[in-house]
């Protein structure tokens, strides 16, 4: 099995959905979709579709793909209300941002400088 398919899995279950179809119903996809991924029968075609599975599990692209041999789960409860409120696409931008080599500094200094643009 590939790592893909299996870290796959331990994230769900540590999100504490017991079955693949559970977590498909809660993603808006297809079952069987789903199904396959964690079987090792498919893979998604859309590199976002990865980026929406990691947010969706709070781990990361890295950790599906099993380049990591860690989940690196985000805590939900640590998060500021504010960033909750931005759901899941505000994950998959932190994930992109690191992912493309920024550092958490660099990000900071990246939000600084747009709330100084922004006159905030």
């Amino acid at each position: 099995m590939s790592s893909f398919c299996v870290n796959l899995k331990k994230a769900r279950m540590e999100a504490g959905y017991k079955s693949a179809r559970q977590a498909a119903l809660a993603l808006g996809i297809s079952p069987t979709t789903y199904q396959g991924y964690e079987a090792g029968e498919r893979f998604p075609r859309k590199e976002e579709t990865l980026r929406e599975l990691a947010a969706f599990f709070s781990c990361t692209t890295d950790y599906l793909l099993g380049h990591t041999p860690e989940p690196e789960l985000v805590q939900y409860r640590d998060l500021p209300d504010k960033l909750k409120d931005a759901g899941a696409e505000a994950v998959v931008l932190t994930a992109e941002a690191l992912e493309a080599g920024l550092s958490p500094e660099d990000l900071r200094e990246l939000i600084e400088t747009a709330k100084r643009i922004k006159g905030l």
